[in-house]
């Protein structure tokens, strides 16, 4: 399973890309809600999850993802960076940094799997 996560960065790159966005694209969102007024934060809770969707999307076209479990497993972060932000009125804590590492791991290993999967069918 090493064999997945490590070896040549573009390949590393490649494999784990979307992921990586997604989830730098959560933290920086939630990061910046702590300062901006509330009209701001559904207006990018809008306008934020729209642009991740359409970025899946590309990627779903270009073959990223593994299957649709995959797919719809990294849609959770869109989804939830709009219901967070249209429901949830004040966001002054870091108590999202939580609720990242728990996108890490379910993301994380579940792509480990799929690529070291892919890795051994490529080996046959």
């Amino acid at each position: 399973m090493e064999a997945a996560v490590m070896g040549s960065h573009p390949r590393f790159l490649q494999q784990y890309q979307v992921t990586l966005v997604l989830l730098l694209c959560y933290l920086a969102v939630f990061e910046t809600w702590t300062e901006l007024p509330r009209e701001a934060v559904i207006q990018t809770a809008v306008g934020v999850p729209v642009a991740m969707l359409l970025f899946c999307l590309w990627h779903l076209k270009s073959g990223y993802f593994h299957n649709f479990v995959d797919f719809l497993v990294h849609l959770a972060i869109p989804l939830d960076v709009a219901l967070e932000g249209l429901l949830i009125p004040y966001h002054d804590d870091r108590g999202f940094l939580l609720c990242a590492l728990a996108f890490a791991l379910v993301l994380v290993p579940y792509r480990v799997l799929l690529v070291s999967r892919q890795n051994e069918q490529g080996r046959r």
